[in-house]
């Protein structure tokens, strides 16, 4: 059984221990926002193509999810008065960061602490982008929830940030706790839906929407029957790796094969992606594209019974050559660069694959996305 927005709404009376008792998925739909353009727009290649190949180390100073042409917006409330807040959806990042109110033209709303009483944590909060934006603030604790009508999470901790070079609005982030920004680890949305025992697990599945949709949905806890074909196979997230990632034991177009095992590092928050090279120069060569700057450009009559496939081992997920394709200016361009170190699987791959995150198990299950209008969400 689902735990909808609906059911929050009429449980408005119930108190907060009687939710706990029985954990159940929570299924939150989002708006989905593409801003395609040549992949300069979004990144500094020379920084991504110099990365090391340890991907937990980025978070260091860094975050790699900060190319906003690919945004998840969702509203949140926030403190006793549950203030409407506009957050983007980011699975390549931890913390929850909300605009302050002396931050102007903020998109997604401001939170004020002092009207709602937060709770400071007495720590600072500090994040940088890819793209040389960032934010900082402090840390504070308060009233959390998916409802107007329902406080959800009762001492959530989350930032405020005073100083922001951002564009868009805050970010909810839902890795692992590991790459939170602060040292001192606590408890970010999944693991804290699970601490209330609203959901049965620190997991989520999701699900991008299919091309050209506007909308997507992340289940807390559950996984939808209705949008996988075959098996969901599971795999463990490599050794020693704090990032969301996986290992793609190989990868093959029009008959060439790249037999390789590369760590990818699954990236919802772009729609670019990152190959080795050679996997690169075999898509370019299959589609006949063109360089132009710092992209490739095809025909955008590509065929749809034609696939780039990524093999994990258990089983493998495809993308059409029409879908490697995004559409940008008049032209079509291949939504990848080659990269050396660091991989990364977009949402170019992600829209085409569904993917269950098990941050308690440090687990990734994928299987073959289907465009599907029903829905059967169970635990996961």
């Amino acid at each position: 059984m689902l735990l909808s927005l609906a059911t929050l709404a009429t449980a408005a009376a119930l108190p907060f221990a009687a939710i706990k008792q029985d954990p159940k998925p929570l299924a939150l739909d989002f708006s989905v926002f593409r801003d395609f353009g040549p992949e300069s727009k979004f990144w500094n290649f020379a920084f991504f193509r110099n990365l090391g190949s340890d991907l937990t180390k980025r978070y260091e100073s860094t975050q790699l999810a900060n190319h906003n042409n690919v945004n998840y917006w969702l509203d949140i409330y926030l403190g006793a008065e549950s203030e409407k807040i506009t957050v983007s959806l980011d699975t390549g990042s931890s913390d929850l960061w909300v605009y302050g109110p002396n931050i102007s033209n903020s998109e997604g709303g401001t939170f004020d602490t002092d009207q709602s009483g937060s709770k400071p944590v007495n720590e600072s909060f500090k994040i940088g982008y890819l793209d040389g934006s960032g934010a900082s603030g402090d840390y504070y604790t308060d009233d959390f929830s998916l409802s107007k009508l329902q406080p959800l999470l009762k001492d959530f901790q989350f930032a405020v940030v005073d100083e922001a070079k951002f564009s868009g609005p805050g970010i909810l982030g839902v890795s692992s706790k590991a790459v939170e920004t602060t040292p001192n680890k606590y408890d970010n949305l999944p693991f804290a839906l699970q601490e209330a025992g609203i959901t049965p697990k620190a997991s989520y599945s999701l699900f991008l929407g299919s091309e050209n949709g506007d909308k997507g949905t992340i289940i807390f806890g559950g996984i939808d029957k209705n949008k996988y074909e075959g098996e969901l196979k599971k795999y463990s997230i490599p050794d020693n790796d704090d990032a969301l990632s996986l290992n793609v034991v190989s990868q093959s177009i029009d008959g060439k094969d790249y037999n390789e095992t590369t760590k990818y590092l699954l990236d919802s928050g772009t729609s670019w992606n990152l190959w080795p090279e050679e996997v690169y120069n075999n898509t370019v060569t299959a589609l006949n594209a063109t360089k132009k700057d710092d992209s490739h450009v095809a025909d955008c009559n590509q065929p749809t019974d034609k696939f780039l496939e990524f093999n994990f081992g258990e089983n493998s997920i495809q993308v059409s050559y029409k879908d490697l394709l995004v559409e940008w200016n008049g032209e079509c361009l291949l939504g990848a660069q080659p990269g050396q170190k660091t991989f990364i699987l977009g949402d170019v791959f992600l829209r085409k694959a569904y993917v269950y995150y098990d941050l308690s198990n440090k687990e990734i299950s994928v299987a073959q996305f289907k465009d599907s209008l029903t829905s059967n969400i169970v635990p996961a």
